[in-house]
């Protein structure tokens, strides 16, 4: 029953009728209604989007490029280890781990 005029309700209120119709009314519209979509869950404190930085955060800085005088002193570094690598052989030793088996 959709329609409902005014002569309809005076004729329920005669008979005592209107209190259980409305009641009828609310439990149909009950069962009808349609369940709230579920929420997420809540995020945990301090997280924000996926993939994002934390809170208080940012990406690192690039690193600066090292002052010329230590990259001299770091290449002059290593020229002397390469050449410290090959010193010229100026003893001679009886085993054979020490001693090339040909000295030029």
């Amino acid at each position: 029953m959709t329609d409902i005029d005014p002569d309809d309700i005076k004729a329920m209120r005669k008979q005592g009728d209107l209190s259980s119709f409305l009641r009828q009314q609310i439990a149909a519209g009950r069962t009808r209604r349609e369940p709230a979509p579920a929420k997420p869950p809540p995020q945990p404190p301090g997280r924000r989007r996926p993939g994002t930085w934390p809170p208080g955060t940012r990406p690192p800085q690039p690193v600066p490029p090292p002052p010329a005088h230590i990259v001299d002193a770091a290449l002059t570094e290593h020229r002397n280890w390469i050449v410290a690598d090959r010193p010229e052989i100026t003893t001679r030793c009886d085993c054979t781990a020490c001693t090339p088996r040909s000295q030029t």
